[in-house]
């Protein structure tokens, strides 16, 4: 297995960046989020990678950090979801949007990706939220606002009554969407959230 490789960047073209490591060129298939960030031609990068064999070829993956290796590994382990449709989440979204958006129950989020169709992101939320839940408890949450789960009643008074604890709205909003946002009665969702905020602060 190929873990990483660190080398210069010599070329990008579609979803592939060009990676020359001691004079052998490697073309590594990439999120478009990377393309869209990557350095000039020539800088040094490393990229942790994921070789995938096939009948007809062996393909090499890469990924900015081991957070989005893991999860392309995750994805792909669900039914129906390949490469390519891993490729345009991670593209799409941010490490933290994706995990946010399958604890959240948020299929319509994930459907804005390229390729990915509402079934797909709804089997795709079935078959990960347990794994993503236990995944990166400590992983920063984001999302557009109108994805955060601040539309329930139980919801609102849960995060009114965690602030009234002292703690600031963005560990409200990430306890609460590690929780299970607004599915849960408010009671049980500020039990639950505050067991996650000591957990996370240990």
């Amino acid at each position: 297995m190929i873990a990483y490789l660190r080398g210069r960047l010599t070329g990008v073209m579609h979803d592939q960046a060009i990676i020359d490591v001691g004079g052998v060129g490697y073309a590594v298939s990439v999120p478009s989020r990377f393309l869209d960030e990557a350095p000039s031609l020539g800088a040094e990068i490393t990229l942790h990678t994921v070789l995938v064999h096939r009948e007809d070829a062996m393909l090499l993956y890469g990924f900015s950090s081991i957070d989005q290796r893991e999860l392309f590994s995750m994805l792909t382990s669900v039914s129906g979801i390949g490469a390519k449709i891993a490729l345009s989440l991670l593209g799409a979204f941010k490490t933290a949007e994706i995990v946010s958006a399958v604890l959240i129950n948020a299929p319509k989020t994930l459907a804005k990706a390229p390729g990915v169709g509402l079934k797909t992101a709804q089997r795709l939320i079935i078959e990960l939220k347990e794994k993503l839940s236990k995944w990166r408890p400590d992983l920063p949450v984001s999302l557009g606002g109108d994805d955060l789960p601040t539309d329930s009643p139980a919801t609102e008074d849960a995060a009114m009554a965690l602030q009234a604890l002292g703690y600031a709205p963005d560990e409200v909003t990430t306890a609460l969407i590690h929780v299970g946002g607004g599915e849960l009665p408010a009671e049980t969702l500020i039990r639950k959230a505050l067991e996650w905020l000591t957990m996370v602060g240990r």
